[in-house]
């Protein structure tokens, strides 16, 4: 039994034909193409009137009242043939858009600070003792596997990583103990390509899990996504001509990118030494985006 059909009644809307697209069921009605979704969060309602009263519309509003129904109906929206480097560009806009229109400040106490420290700082502590855990396991080994070999020849690179992030995270601690505010925005907390449609104007599809946080918590993820098929660089660049960071996000933001992944162990040797390759390989560009970044911040001190 189709599940959407009392739904669709309840609207109006009488279905004239299914189709899927993706991973969406789209269905054609007299009043044009729809998909629907479950309901996941239950502020959808006031989070869109949020967005509204904050002058961002680049969102795609239900069709249906979201409060009085367990799934969500949204008119579907064609989307426009986009390179994948433009809708990069799209995405960090509207999130520098997103964050400059829902920004305030909030008063935070020293505790609430020494809690973000030292989540990152047991967060750092804890994959400094796994690693080296796991690099006396493989070294008492007689023959190691070639994951075992890839990961100990190169682990340096990850404690090495490991201290810059404490480093830096120390330096950020020692600017926000002086600090009586920090500035917080809605973030969209959902950065995906897949989640941006491209048709007359941009819009962000798919907000169930944004929520009131630090700006950099979006960038953060937007590099994890992209740091390794787009020049983040560029792309950070981009958002700071729009909404420019101070220097404590720009420490804590880099303190976030410089900590390693943790690195899972399987039973599937190629799995392992595939997942160690993607850790340095993305250490490597942790390290070539601070470089660059830093270097350039050095550049505008000394000018």
């Amino acid at each position: 039994m189709n599940p959407y059909k009392e739904l669709l009644r309840k609207y109006h809307l009488v279905p004239t034909g299914y189709r899927t697209k993706g991973k969406h069921q789209v269905v054609s009605t007299s009043q044009g193409d729809f998909f629907i979704k479950k309901k996941n969060r239950e502020d959808k309602s006031n989070l869109y009137h949020y967005l509204t009263s904050r002058s961002f519309p680049y969102f795609v509003s239900p069709y249906n009242e979201i409060d009085e129904d367990d799934y969500e109906i949204y008119p579907w929206i064609e989307e426009i043939d986009t390179p994948q480097e433009q809708k990069a560009i799209d995405l960090i806009y509207l999130l520098s858009l997103l964050h400059n229109k829902t920004t305030f400040y909030k008063e935070v106490s020293l505790d609430e600070i020494k809690e973000i420290y030292e989540t990152l700082e047991e967060k750092i502590y804890y994959l400094e003792h796994y690693y080296h855990s796991i690099q006396d396991m493989i070294e008492s080994h007689v023959y190691m596997s070639p994951s075992e070999y890839y990961l100990v020849l190169n682990i340096s690179n990850i404690y090495q990583a490991l201290y810059f992030s404490k480093v830096r995270l120390d330096e950020w601690y020692k600017i926000m103990e002086q600090k009586k505010s920090m500035r917080y925005v809605m973030t969209y907390n959902n950065v995906d390509l897949s989640h941006l449609i491209e048709s007359d104007n941009p819009l962000l599809i798919n907000w169930d899990k944004a929520k009131i946080d630090l700006p950099i918590y979006d960038l953060f993820l937007l590099y994890e996504k992209m740091c390794t098929r787009f020049d983040f660089s560029h792309l950070l660049e981009l958002y700071k001509s729009k909404y420019p960071l101070t220097r404590e996000e720009e420490i804590l933001l880099e303190v976030w990118i410089s900590i390693p992944a943790k690195y899972e162990i399987s039973d599937n040797e190629y799995q392992n030494t595939k997942q160690i390759y993607q850790i340095y390989r993305k250490l490597k560009q942790s390290n070539a985006f601070l470089a660059k970044k830093n270097s350039k911040s050095e550049v505008k001190n000394s000018s």
